[in-house]
């Protein structure tokens, strides 16, 4: 085995292990991380960034030209702060790239969901101890307790965070589960787990979450098995109708009155009086929570993310780096619709980002290190493969030629 190789299977190894201690430490996944990403960098595969997609790579050039670009308009006080959100954005964009390259592989990319299942359901006991107790065993973070209801968190310091995680644990076991041969001891802990991760996801009391699933559930669906789009349906409205508690918290409560809605409506309309400031190459990268307070209203007393990525992402580095980042999103996820599916696995995965990516218009999760990393993981991971599934791209004349077809499917 040479060195490449060697280092490929280490960089893997600590990747898994970064999205492994993610929920639990920061500090742990940061290291793991970071380590992976310097060795791919200095010592991996010549050719590293020819699984992903020409398109893919060719917009996130653009998205990365921009964050540097808005730099131009960084007051002097937070050109630090500038600076380290552009060092942020091309670690996330590291991350995108050496995952790609590293689980397009078959037998690594199922490691990794195996190693995700595991730590998530760690997650979920300590989620179900902090119910019972008040706190949880690992951060000692409290029940969220907004008014009367009692949300678990676990480990995260809000329930959004942990819901985002579920988000991907839910159709990815639900896959695993489905590719199960027959029903056997593995199949029946499998159905259990995919109820503990469910449950879970209904615990948090996420709205956003839970109706982003649906929509991009509904939309696999009716693309993959139309016949079975009623099926999904009828359990749908069966979960919303079935009490008055749960009808309440995710129909009733999608109003103007209630104070999560009109408190976003507040903080959109501040973004978008940033925006206007400067709509074309932004207010400066990472200056958001910053520059805030002097576009608010004096009587605003909020402080913090915008909860819409894509308006902060504007604000911040304009309209071209948005649109660039946007356009990553909506390209990969319509070609991938479009395909033919040669593997169920990434059917979960275009699920579970598309969720993640659409929970993302009232959420932080692009702004989060714990939501951030684990989406550009899987989204390399998802865009590494789906790359493979068609065709690799090989230096020849044209370093980004179609040559060969990858003889191992997933």
């Amino acid at each position: 085995m040479n060195l490449s190789n060697r280092v490929t299977d280490a960089c893997a190894a600590l990747t898994t292990a970064a999205i492994f201690f993610l929920p639990f430490s920061k500090s742990a996944a940061e290291v793991a991380g970071i380590t992976a990403l310097c060795l791919w960098t200095l010592f991996g595969p010549a050719g590293r960034f020819r699984r992903v997609p020409r398109e893919v790579f060719l917009l996130y050039a653009v998205f990365l030209v921009a964050t540097v670009v808005s730099l131009i308009n960084v007051p002097a006080p937070y050109l630090a702060d500038s600076l380290r959100g552009v060092l942020k954005w091309i670690k996330y964009l590291g991350f995108f790239f050496m995952s790609a390259d590293l689980f397009g592989e078959p037998a690594r990319f199922r490691r990794l969901v195996s190693v995700f299942m595991a730590s998530l359901f760690l997650v979920v006991l300590n989620g179900l101890y902090q119910m019972w107790t008040g706190a949880d065993l690992i951060k000692h973070y409290t029940v969220d307790i907004p008014g009367r209801f009692i949300r678990m968190t676990s480990s995260f310091s809000a329930p959004n965070g942990l819901a985002a995680f579920l988000l991907m644990g839910v159709p990815l076991t639900f896959v695993v589960w489905y590719r199960q041969k027959s029903w056997s001891l593995n199949s029946v802990g499998l159905v259990a787990l995919l109820t503990l991760f469910s449950t879970a996801l209904a615990m948090t009391l996420t709205r956003a979450a839970i109706l982003a699933l649906a929509v991009a559930a509904t939309i696999n669906v009716i693309r993959r098995v139309p016949k079975a789009t009623w099926v999904l349906a009828a359990g749908f409205t069966a979960f919303l109708t079935s009490s008055r508690f749960i009808f309440d918290i995710y129909v009733k409560s999608l109003q103007l009155s209630d104070i999560t809605v009109s408190e976003r409506l507040r903080v959109w309309k501040t973004t978008w009086a940033m925006i206007s400031h400067h709509p074309f190459i932004g207010n400066g990268v990472n200056t958001y929570f910053k520059l805030f307070p002097s576009f608010m209203p004096p009587e605003e007393t909020f402080r913090g993310y915008a909860h819409n990525c894509y308006l902060q992402m504007w604000s911040e580095i304009g309209l071209i780096g948005a649109v660039a980042f946007t356009a990553a999103l909506v390209w990969m996820f319509t070609k991938k619709l479009a395909a033919p599916q040669r593997d169920p696995l990434d059917g979960a995965l275009w699920v579970g980002l598309t969720a993640l990516a659409l929970q993302s218009a009232v959420d932080t999760n692009f702004y989060s290190l714990q939501t951030a990393t684990l989406f550009w993981v899987f989204w390399g991971a998802f865009c590494g493969s789906a790359n493979v599934a068609n065709a690799a791209y090989s230096e020849t004349g044209n370093s980004w030629s179609r040559s060969r077809s990858f003889a191992v499917s997933r």
